[in-house]
This record gives C-alpha cells, sequence and structure tokens, in this order.
C-alpha cells in the first residue's frame, strides 16, 4: 500500500479552496476531480494537483495539503 498519492493518481478535493489566477479569484469545489501532477512534499506537507472541470478537462494547477483531499486508492 502506497503511503502517499502517486504521479497521475486520482484524487477528491473534500475542501472548498480558494485560490489566484492571474490576478482572477477561483474556487475549487468539495467533489471536484484531480490528478496528482508531482509527487508528494514531505518538506511542506504539499501536492501539487490538477484540477479537473466537470468534463475531465484540465482546468487549472494548485497546491493543496494531504487532509485537503480524499485519495480513493488509500
Amino acid at each position: 500500500m502506497k503511503k502517499y498519492p502517486q504521479f497521475e493518481d486520482e484524487v477528491i478535493l473534500n475542501k472548498e479552496i480558494k485560490y489566484t489566477r492571474y490576478g482572477t479569484e477561483h474556487i475549487a469545489y468539495i467533489g471536484q476531480r484531480a490528478f496528482v501532477n508531482d509527487d508528494y512534499d514531505e518538506v511542506n506537507d504539499e501536492l501539487y494537483i490538477g484540477l479537473l472541470d466537470r468534463y475531465g478537462a484540465l482546468s487549472d494547477y494548485i497546491t493543496v495539503k494531504l487532509e485537503d483531499i480524499y485519495w480513493p486508492n488509500e
């Protein structure tokens, strides 16, 4: 069993996250699907993920904490 989500694993947000991209505020919603885009950063306790829109297309990249996501494979 893997300890952390790995590159290209699918995860689901379990917390609403506000972030700013190009001066515009966006919201990543609870239940929004995403994929892991980089390995887990144990030093900063962060995971870089790519958010998917309702059609499954990539919409944005954000950095989240492990407690902000649900990992179905855990």
